[in-house]
């Protein structure tokens, strides 16, 4: 028998050691947290789907979960994730959209106006029903009451009658009222909504099934002013029409020199919340345009406003080959990212110094907005302020587990049957992050 020498009997005590270090790290030391998504991940309804889920510490930037973290998806609404901190940064949080209505001159001495009245569109996607500050994502009436007031400003003024037309001018923005790829399959998603600097009762007509967009938004918006002025007692000669601005083209002058009336928005982080928390896909696409047009004094095109937010993302960390965004809102099925691109930007929000009217603009689990009725009460879901995502075939949740996490779930590619299995299965994984995050 080969007798064993004391240095090989060292090493046999020592193999298990050596076996030991060369076992992966993720392995030894794999997170309680992780241990517990991963077979979320992999489990019915998600295991026929396309899924993808990242989860990162808040403090540290260390990556604590990753299941195809860096392969593309359709995002849906997280779109507005993006949108609403590029606008945030370029706006600030106390602009206010300004709208006007404007004459060649001032009235005569018997109240007449000769020429046209001209309603100037400022991008204000607020012109509803909808109460701001953020109460509930039901609107209580429509805009009505706001085009009065306006009709009595310019009574006020001492105006009797208009010789000429009432012209809707929305020309601050080109008029290209359809982002690429919008389909009207996805009318949940208000997807049959025009996009105008003019925004009245979020461009749409009638509700529910009969929900519909308007044909025009600018014209839509001269026709009832006209009718408020008339209510007001204003005799009106001409009719109702819109003025447009193709893209590629330079802004005209302002039409009329004399502001006979105006109305200012509430300040933007109100509306930031209220298209965060309801999702409104007409305040996204306003906010991509209007921090273009603030950036430039101007705005050429939509592609001009997406390239300046695709390079403020790049500025922020958010690797440039992990996004492609072909609008604001989510609508279009072109949009693709990566939920290590959407963690990234969530990381970079946290130094920003307008990091609380982000985070104060989220849905809060269990609590308000989109994410008012899911998670069925669980208390550790008020841990949760995140955004979701709906289109079809598409379902997405990202934000912020506490001050612990962000975290992004991303899922593509199933059955519309399956939705509701599949949001159910994105709630267990998001309240597991945030019953981590206590």
């Amino acid at each position: 028998m080969r007798s064993i020498s004391p240095g090989s009997r060292r090493t046999a005590r020592r193999l298990p050691f050596l076996l030991l270090c060369l076992i992966p790290a993720a392995l030894l030391a794999q997170d309680p947290l992780a241990a517990r998504l991963q077979p979320l991940v992999t489990a019915p309804p998600l295991d026929h789907a396309i899924a993808g889920v990242r989860v990162v510490e808040l403090q540290t930037g260390r990556v604590v979960f990753d299941y195809r973290g860096n392969t593309p998806f359709t995002p849906a609404s997280n779109t507005k994730l993006f949108t609403g901190a590029f606008a945030l940064a370029k706006l600030g949080s106390n602009y206010r959209f300004h709208s006007s209505v404007r004459a060649a001159a001032e009235p005569d001495a018997a109240g007449i106006v000769h020429g046209s009245l001209t309603l100037v569109a400022g991008g204000d996607p607020t012109l509803s029903g909808r109460v701001y500050p953020h109460q509930s994502c039901h609107k209580t009436g429509d805009a009505g009451p706001a085009l009065r007031e306006l009709a009595q400003h310019v009574a006020g003024r001492g105006v009797k009658r208009i010789e000429g037309d009432i012209v809707g001018d929305d020309t601050r923005y080109p008029y290209q009222p359809y982002g690429p790829e919008w389909t009207v399959d996805d009318t949940q998603e208000g997807g049959e909504a025009p996009v105008s600097a003019w925004m009245i009762d979020d461009n749409v007509t009638g509700s529910g099934d009969d929900e519909r967009g308007v044909r025009d938004p600018a014209l839509a918006v001269a026709g009832r002013f006209r009718q408020a002025l008339l209510d007001a007692g204003i005799e009106v000669q001409g009719q109702a029409r819109a003025r447009h601005r193709l893209p590629n083209n330079p802004l005209p002058e302002t039409a009329g020199a004399v502001e006979l009336a105006s109305r200012t928005s509430p300040p933007f982080n109100q509306i930031l919340q209220m298209m965060e928390k309801c999702s409104v896909n007409l305040h996204a696409e306003s906010l991509l345009l209007e921090a273009a047009y603030q950036v430039h004094g101007d705005l050429l095109s939509r592609s001009q406003a997406l390239d300046d937010a695709r390079s403020f993302f790049a500025s922020k960390g958010v690797p440039a080959d992990q996004f492609e965004f072909h609008d604001g809102s989510g609508l279009s099925h072109a949009n693709m990212v990566t939920p290590a691109a959407v963690t990234a930007l969530l990381l970079a929000i946290q130094s920003a110094p307008w990091r609380d009217s982000f985070l104060q603009a989220l849905s809060i689990g269990g609590v308000d907005g989109t994410l008012e009725h899911r998670f069925a009460g669980d208390p550790a879901a008020q841990q949760i302020r995140a955004k979701t995502g709906t289109l079809r075939h598409v379902a997405a949740l990202s934000g912020y587990a506490g001050h612990r996490f962000a975290f992004s779930i991303l899922v593509n590619q199933f059955f519309p049957g399956e939705h509701a299995a599949v949001v159910k299965a994105i709630d267990t994984i998001a309240v597991e992050i945030a019953q981590a995050a206590e």
